[in-house]
Formats: structure tokens, sequence, C-alpha cells
């Protein structure tokens, strides 16, 4: 296995650990609360939208009636 793979298999390791962090952070709260923790966590769009089994469009939408709310 090359360095370049071993880096790859080590980003996807770190990848499902964030995922499973952020699975446990967010049990339990609406997904508008969620949301924003883990945008103020500094997750981007599309993690926070797999985490929370949605679309990145409903994670703004979420995120912008936080904002305003």
């Amino acid at each position: 296995m090359t360095t370049d793979e071993q880096f790859a298999v080590l980003i996807e390791r770190i990848e499902s650990i964030l995922k499973l962090l952020a699975l446990q952070t967010t049990s339990g709260r609406k997904a508008g609360d969620a949301a924003s923790l883990l945008d103020r966590a500094g997750l981007d769009r599309k993690l926070i939208a797999e985490v929370l089994s949605t679309s990145q469009n409903s994670v703004r939408a979420l995120l912008s009636k936080n904002k305003k709310g």
C-alpha cells in the first residue's frame, strides 16, 4: 500500500469518526437545532445533510430560518 493510499484510508476513517460524533451529539435534537450546532462546529453543509439524512438545500433552509428566528 502506498503512502497516498494509506493517507486516503486514514482520511476515510477520520470522516467516519466525525460522522459518528455528529450523530451522537445531535441525537434527540430537532433538525434545526442540530443543523445549527453542527454548523457552529464547522461542519460543511454536505456533511450536515448526511448526518441529518436530508438534502443540502434543507440544511441551508434550516440554518437560514434559525438565523432569522
